[in-house]
Parts: C-alpha cells; structure tokens; sequence
C-alpha cells in the first residue's frame, strides 16, 4: 500500500490509524474529515507527500497545531525527529491559520501549498525549514497577515502568491531570502 485516500464521506481519523505503515508513500485525506487524532502517522517512515484540511486535531483547535502531531509528537522542537526525513509536499486545502510553530525545524520539506482559506501564517510557522524551495498559496486567498519570523532562516526560491504578487511583496520577511531566478 503506497498511496491512501478516502472516497466517501469521512469525518473522523482514529489515534495511530496508520501507526508503522512504512510503505505510504502518499497520503491524501480529504476536507470532509473534521477530527484528526494524534500520531495518526508514527511510524510512516517513507511519505514523502500529504494533503491535509489543516493541520491538528482539527480546524478550530487551538492546540497542537503542529506537523508533528500526525507523527508522534506535540513539541515543536522535537518535530525534525518525528516528520519522516522523506516528506518533501504538504498541502493543506482547508486551514484559517497556520499557527505558530507549524512547520518549525521541518526542515526536509520542499514545497508547501496552502489554499485559499488561509487567512495568517503564526510566528515561526516555518522557520528553519531550511530545503523548502517553494510556497504555493492559491489564487482568490484570504491571507492578511504574516507574523515577522513566520520565514525565519528560509531560502525560497519559488513564492506564488494567488493573483497579485504585489500584496505579497508588502510582507515584511525576517531572515528570509527569496532568490531572483534570472
């Protein structure tokens, strides 16, 4: 089994629902799932994509709001020892905010896509993801705000913004570096 989705209409995923299925590879969980419980993930040593609604135990939880919920942790800095060193694509298609910390030390992660929903990226949401290249956030967004360390110590080398790519240039980055591709 290298690839899971859901068809139907799934609303709940159990605590340890895929606990040491090292073979995933991909993972896509749909935005009709409402509750995610913890460690769903431990153990899935070879994802290397997952599309999420959000990341947590769900969309308006104000705790472990953190990558490393899903594999085996609620401490944002022990999230590098957790996240599979293989995950390169997230997506998360439904969530408001990335909180603070989301990302924090991901640091194997290539490409992020956030959708439209989006409406505040937290401090250090990303910081030190140091390979992340890309960010997608999707056209028609809600974003209205970036917290100053949101990108700290992050080189991207790919930043697409919905439709206007001057919005975006008004956010302040700290330690952060986007390079030109000419």
């Amino acid at each position: 089994l290298e690839q899971v989705s859901f068809s139907g209409n799934i609303k709940k995923i159990g605590k340890y629902a895929f606990l040491n299925c090292k073979k995933i590879k991909t993972m896509i969980i749909p935005d009709t799932v409402d509750e995610i419980e913890e460690y769903i993930l431990e153990g899935c040593t070879s994802l290397e994509s997952l599309t999420i609604p959000f990341i947590g135990h769900d969309l308006w939880s104000i705790d472990n709001n953190i990558l490393g919920y899903f594999f085996g942790t609620n401490n944002h800095e022990l999230q590098k020892n957790y996240v599979p060193q293989t995950l390169k694509e997230i997506k998360i298609t439904k969530e408001d905010v990335i909180e603070e910390y989301a990302f924090y030390y991901c640091f194997n992660i290539k490409k992020i896509t956030l959708g439209k929903s989006v409406s505040f990226i937290g401090k250090k949401a990303f910081s030190c993801c140091y390979l992340l290249e890309s960010l997608i956030i999707e056209a028609e967004t809600k974003l209205r705000g970036v917290d100053y360390f949101a990108f700290e110590n992050v080189i991207l080398k790919e930043l697409y913004y919905g439709s206007n790519i001057y919005d975006w240039m008004k956010i302040k980055f700290y330690k952060t570096i986007i390079l030109d591709k000419e």
